[in-house]
Protein backbone atom coordinates (compact mmCIF):
# COMPACT_ATOMS: atom_id res chain seq x y z
CA UNK A 1 0.00 0.00 0.00
CA UNK A 2 3.09 2.69 0.95
CA UNK A 3 4.76 1.91 -2.46
CA UNK A 4 1.44 2.83 -4.28
CA UNK A 5 0.92 5.99 -2.05
CA UNK A 6 5.20 7.22 -3.10
CA UNK A 7 4.08 6.49 -6.57
CA UNK A 8 1.24 9.11 -6.77
CA UNK A 9 3.02 11.95 -4.23
CA UNK A 10 6.06 11.06 -6.78
CA UNK A 11 3.59 11.26 -10.73
CA UNK A 12 2.08 14.78 -8.71
CA UNK A 13 5.61 16.14 -8.14
CA UNK A 14 6.51 15.67 -11.60
CA UNK A 15 3.31 16.97 -12.96
CA UNK A 16 3.60 20.16 -10.89
CA UNK A 17 6.96 20.67 -12.11
CA UNK A 18 6.45 20.38 -15.48
CA UNK A 19 3.34 22.74 -15.15
CA UNK A 20 5.94 25.06 -13.32
CA UNK A 21 8.42 25.07 -16.20
CA UNK A 22 6.50 25.26 -18.74
CA UNK A 23 4.59 28.73 -16.93
CA UNK A 24 8.27 29.79 -16.46
CA UNK A 25 9.04 29.07 -19.98
CA UNK A 26 5.96 31.17 -21.45
CA UNK A 27 6.74 33.86 -19.58
CA UNK A 28 10.42 34.09 -20.79
CA UNK A 29 8.94 33.98 -24.35
CA UNK A 30 6.75 37.04 -23.86
CA UNK A 31 9.20 38.85 -22.40
CA UNK A 32 11.40 37.82 -25.20
CA UNK A 33 8.95 39.12 -27.83
CA UNK A 34 8.35 42.41 -25.49
CA UNK A 35 12.07 42.55 -25.66
CA UNK A 36 12.06 42.21 -29.63
CA UNK A 37 9.12 44.80 -30.31
CA UNK A 38 10.68 47.45 -28.06
CA UNK A 39 13.71 46.69 -30.06
CA UNK A 40 11.83 47.46 -33.51
CA UNK A 41 10.10 50.27 -32.39
CA UNK A 42 13.27 51.95 -30.97
CA UNK A 43 15.19 51.14 -34.55
CA UNK A 44 12.79 52.78 -36.19
CA UNK A 45 12.26 56.03 -33.92
CA UNK A 46 15.85 56.05 -33.02
CA UNK A 47 15.98 55.78 -29.60
CA UNK A 48 17.14 53.87 -26.86
CA UNK A 49 15.14 50.79 -25.44
CA UNK A 50 14.32 51.47 -21.55
CA UNK A 51 13.57 48.28 -19.75
CA UNK A 52 13.05 50.04 -16.55
CA UNK A 53 10.20 51.56 -17.62
CA UNK A 54 6.50 50.44 -18.43
CA UNK A 55 6.05 50.02 -22.88
CA UNK A 56 3.36 52.58 -22.69
CA UNK A 57 5.77 55.17 -20.94
CA UNK A 58 8.62 54.15 -23.64
CA UNK A 59 6.28 54.96 -26.38
CA UNK A 60 5.19 57.98 -24.81
CA UNK A 61 8.77 59.43 -24.47
CA UNK A 62 9.81 58.15 -27.88
CA UNK A 63 7.26 59.64 -29.70
CA UNK A 64 8.14 63.33 -28.11
CA UNK A 65 11.55 62.82 -29.31
CA UNK A 66 10.82 61.91 -32.68
CA UNK A 67 8.62 65.03 -32.44
CA UNK A 68 11.20 67.04 -31.62
CA UNK A 69 13.69 65.64 -34.07
CA UNK A 70 11.05 66.33 -36.86
CA UNK A 71 11.22 70.53 -35.97
CA UNK A 72 13.58 72.55 -37.83
CA UNK A 73 15.89 74.79 -35.78
CA UNK A 74 14.11 78.35 -34.62
CA UNK A 75 15.38 81.61 -36.04
CA UNK A 76 12.78 84.32 -35.20
CA UNK A 77 14.91 85.29 -31.53
CA UNK A 78 18.38 85.61 -33.54
CA UNK A 79 20.54 88.53 -32.32
CA UNK A 80 23.68 89.89 -33.58
CA UNK A 81 26.97 89.50 -31.40
CA UNK A 82 29.43 92.13 -31.79
CA UNK A 83 32.73 91.83 -30.95
CA UNK A 84 35.20 94.89 -30.78
CA UNK A 85 37.91 96.31 -28.71
CA UNK A 86 36.08 98.98 -27.03
CA UNK A 87 34.24 96.36 -24.77
CA UNK A 88 35.30 94.17 -22.54
CA UNK A 89 32.74 91.38 -23.64
CA UNK A 90 30.52 90.81 -26.74
CA UNK A 91 27.64 93.24 -26.96
CA UNK A 92 24.49 93.76 -29.62
CA UNK A 93 24.75 97.25 -30.41
CA UNK A 94 26.69 99.93 -31.07
CA UNK A 95 27.20 103.75 -30.28
CA UNK A 96 28.27 106.66 -32.24
CA UNK A 97 31.75 107.18 -29.99
CA UNK A 98 32.59 102.91 -30.13
CA UNK A 99 35.86 101.62 -32.21
CA UNK A 100 37.80 103.64 -34.54
CA UNK A 101 35.60 105.08 -37.72
CA UNK A 102 35.90 103.09 -40.70
CA UNK A 103 37.40 99.60 -38.52
CA UNK A 104 35.89 96.42 -39.53
CA UNK A 105 34.10 94.97 -36.43
CA UNK A 106 33.74 90.73 -36.26
CA UNK A 107 30.07 90.44 -35.80
CA UNK A 108 28.62 86.64 -35.23
CA UNK A 109 24.95 85.50 -35.10
CA UNK A 110 23.14 83.90 -31.81
CA UNK A 111 19.95 83.00 -30.28
CA UNK A 112 19.10 80.61 -32.86
CA UNK A 113 18.18 77.29 -30.93
CA UNK A 114 16.88 73.81 -31.77
CA UNK A 115 13.72 72.15 -30.32
CA UNK A 116 16.15 68.65 -29.81
CA UNK A 117 19.21 70.30 -28.81
CA UNK A 118 20.55 69.10 -32.25
CA UNK A 119 23.90 71.38 -33.76
CA UNK A 120 22.72 74.00 -35.79
CA UNK A 121 25.47 75.31 -38.85
CA UNK A 122 24.40 79.43 -39.55
CA UNK A 123 26.00 79.88 -43.22
CA UNK A 124 25.34 83.92 -44.43
CA UNK A 125 23.43 84.15 -47.44
CA UNK A 126 23.12 87.95 -47.93
CA UNK A 127 24.22 91.45 -46.43
CA UNK A 128 22.85 94.18 -47.56
CA UNK A 129 22.73 98.28 -46.14
CA UNK A 130 20.81 101.26 -46.32
CA UNK A 131 23.48 103.58 -47.42
CA UNK A 132 25.70 103.35 -50.97
CA UNK A 133 29.16 101.03 -50.42
CA UNK A 134 30.79 104.32 -51.96
CA UNK A 135 30.21 107.76 -52.01
CA UNK A 136 32.22 109.91 -54.40
CA UNK A 137 32.25 113.06 -51.94
CA UNK A 138 32.56 111.64 -48.50
CA UNK A 139 35.60 108.75 -50.34
CA UNK A 140 34.18 106.18 -47.66
CA UNK A 141 35.93 102.71 -47.75
CA UNK A 142 34.65 99.90 -49.40
CA UNK A 143 33.24 97.13 -49.58
CA UNK A 144 30.98 97.53 -46.20
CA UNK A 145 30.83 93.93 -45.10
CA UNK A 146 32.91 90.38 -45.59
CA UNK A 147 32.43 86.93 -45.20
CA UNK A 148 34.48 85.38 -42.62
CA UNK A 149 33.19 81.50 -42.91
CA UNK A 150 30.25 79.88 -40.99
CA UNK A 151 28.59 82.26 -38.80
CA UNK A 152 31.15 84.84 -38.95
CA UNK A 153 31.78 88.37 -40.93
CA UNK A 154 32.86 91.93 -40.72
CA UNK A 155 30.72 95.19 -41.11
CA UNK A 156 32.32 98.45 -41.40
CA UNK A 157 31.79 100.88 -38.27
CA UNK A 158 30.90 103.80 -40.40
CA UNK A 159 28.14 105.50 -41.60
CA UNK A 160 27.71 108.65 -44.57
CA UNK A 161 26.50 112.10 -44.05
CA UNK A 162 24.75 111.77 -47.53
CA UNK A 163 22.85 108.60 -46.35
CA UNK A 164 19.18 108.45 -46.02
CA UNK A 165 17.80 111.69 -43.97
CA UNK A 166 14.90 111.70 -41.09
CA UNK A 167 12.15 113.25 -41.93
CA UNK A 168 11.58 114.98 -38.79
CA UNK A 169 15.08 116.09 -38.57
CA UNK A 170 16.57 116.35 -41.91
CA UNK A 171 19.65 114.27 -40.31
CA UNK A 172 21.15 111.60 -41.13
CA UNK A 173 19.75 108.55 -39.81
CA UNK A 174 22.59 106.02 -39.52
CA UNK A 175 23.33 103.22 -41.44
CA UNK A 176 21.69 99.78 -40.75
CA UNK A 177 23.18 96.60 -41.98
CA UNK A 178 20.62 93.49 -42.75
CA UNK A 179 22.31 90.56 -42.24
CA UNK A 180 20.52 87.18 -43.91
CA UNK A 181 21.65 83.72 -42.48
CA UNK A 182 20.13 80.28 -42.94
CA UNK A 183 20.60 77.66 -39.58
CA UNK A 184 20.71 73.77 -40.44
CA UNK A 185 20.71 71.35 -37.80
CA UNK A 186 21.79 67.76 -37.82
CA UNK A 187 18.93 65.86 -39.34
CA UNK A 188 19.12 68.98 -42.35
CA UNK A 189 15.98 70.87 -41.56
CA UNK A 190 16.88 74.65 -41.45
CA UNK A 191 15.25 78.15 -41.20
CA UNK A 192 15.84 81.11 -42.50
CA UNK A 193 16.55 84.56 -40.53
CA UNK A 194 17.71 88.01 -40.27
CA UNK A 195 19.37 90.45 -37.40
CA UNK A 196 19.87 94.07 -37.82
CA UNK A 197 23.13 96.54 -37.12
CA UNK A 198 22.97 99.69 -36.50
CA UNK A 199 25.92 102.40 -36.92
CA UNK A 200 24.48 105.51 -35.76
CA UNK A 201 25.48 108.72 -37.14
CA UNK A 202 27.77 111.22 -35.42
CA UNK A 203 25.72 112.55 -32.53
CA UNK A 204 22.96 109.80 -32.66
CA UNK A 205 22.55 106.90 -30.28
CA UNK A 206 20.16 104.22 -33.15
CA UNK A 207 19.05 104.01 -36.85
CA UNK A 208 15.83 104.70 -38.38
CA UNK A 209 14.93 102.53 -41.00
CA UNK A 210 11.79 102.33 -43.39
CA UNK A 211 10.04 100.02 -45.69
CA UNK A 212 11.04 102.30 -48.56
CA UNK A 213 15.05 101.95 -47.85
CA UNK A 214 16.74 101.54 -51.22
CA UNK A 215 19.39 98.71 -50.30
CA UNK A 216 22.98 97.94 -51.65
CA UNK A 217 25.00 95.16 -51.46
CA UNK A 218 27.32 95.56 -49.02
CA UNK A 219 29.96 93.02 -50.35
CA UNK A 220 30.43 94.99 -53.48
CA UNK A 221 32.33 98.14 -54.26
CA UNK A 222 30.67 99.63 -57.37
CA UNK A 223 31.00 103.39 -57.54
CA UNK A 224 27.73 104.38 -56.79
CA UNK A 225 27.05 101.68 -54.86
CA UNK A 226 25.20 98.34 -56.20
CA UNK A 227 21.52 97.50 -55.46
CA UNK A 228 20.90 94.57 -53.68
CA UNK A 229 19.80 91.30 -55.80
CA UNK A 230 22.25 88.40 -55.01
CA UNK A 231 23.16 86.19 -52.58
CA UNK A 232 26.45 85.45 -51.55
CA UNK A 233 27.50 82.32 -52.79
Amino acid sequence: MQPCSSRKVGLYSYLWLMVLLSHQQQLAEARELQDVGHLQLSAQLGTKVNHNRPLGATLTDAAHVTDRFNLAPVCSHAYPIIHHPTMHQPSTGLTSSGPSWGSYLPVSIGGVTDPADQHVVIALSKIEQNEPTYNQHSKDSCPDAQVNGLNSLFVRYESSDAGPKDDATSLPRGRTYFIHFKARNEAGLSCDGMVNVCVPSTGHSSCVTTDNDMLYDSSTCAPHGQMSSLSID
